[in-house]
């Protein structure tokens, strides 16, 4: 989400709204922006790849034995999520660029990301994509840790 936010907010200094419909057509000026907000919104559905595909993975695996309704009811938020998201990249960068946008565009061209927003960028997709092909890197210290801290305890009956 991290990701997500840094980008919304170079998006908005590049259009100067967040309307979506009054924009449009972004990615043919800045298609580093396009490209990041495409892998920031795959990473937030939860897309396998990306870390958070681990945590709702765990999260539906656990819920499933205690309620299989509720558990498809936050697979259908997953799939209503993910359709806002694509939509939202599609309309933004894909879609048809507005007369709003157009007006700010001629006021003040849209650049593509700068090295100042390329990196914590970066930094942010890179730490998704390690949790998303080595969750270890992250569980096992955790667990290490956890376990020292509360080490199981034996209760009588």
């Amino acid at each position: 989400m991290a990701l997500l936010f840094l980008l919304t907010t170079s998006i908005y200094h590049r259009t100067q709204t967040f309307d979506l419909n009054e924009m449009g057509g972004l990615a043919q000026k800045a298609p580093v922006l396009a490209a990041f907000f495409v892998a920031a919104t795959l990473a937030s559905i939860g897309l396998p790849g990306f870390g958070n595909f681990w945590g709702e993975l765990t999260i539906f695996v656990a819920a499933w034995p205690f309620s299989k309704a509720l558990t498809a009811l936050a697979v259908t938020g997953v799939v209503i999520s993910a359709i806002y998201g694509l939509r939202a990249a599609a309309r933004v960068f894909f879609g048809a660029p507005t007369a709003q946008f157009a007006k700010v565009a001629a006021e003040r061209p849209p650049q593509d990301l700068r090295w100042c927003e390329k990196l914590p960028a970066l930094i942010l997709l890179a730490a998704l994509l390690v949790l998303g092909f080595w969750p270890k890197s992250l569980t096992t210290p955790l667990n290490a840790t956890l376990t020292a801290l509360a080490p199981t305890q034996v209760v009588a009956k």
